[in-house]
């Protein structure tokens, strides 16, 4: 088996709306064929602090990919998701 493979990074949502994935950022990876999603994260439930959160990269050792991070918010409340210390690992 490989060695693996991990997006790491610290997030804060600071959000007004109250009403469960109004808002959400995905965390999307394109090889070459589109961006595909491999994580949501909605507006709800967080607290006054920066939570470390992963993903698994490690099908993807070895290839040129693009990352993103896609926040999207209606219109009614604010949200802020505010990103920190992004890193990839191996091993």
């Amino acid at each position: 088996s490989g060695t693996a493979v991990t997006l790491a990074y610290y997030l804060f949502v600071d959000s007004y709306d109250p009403r469960a994935g109004a808002d959400t950022l995905k965390v999307q990876v394109d090889s070459g064929s589109g961006f595909v999603t491999l994580a949501t994260i909605d507006n709800t439930g967080w607290d006054d602090t920066y939570h470390r959160q992963t993903v698994d990269l490690t099908s993807y050792a070895g290839s040129d990919i693009t990352l993103r991070f896609l926040g999207t918010e209606n219109a009614t409340q604010l949200t802020r998701f505010l990103l920190d210390d992004v890193s990839i690992t191996q091993g």
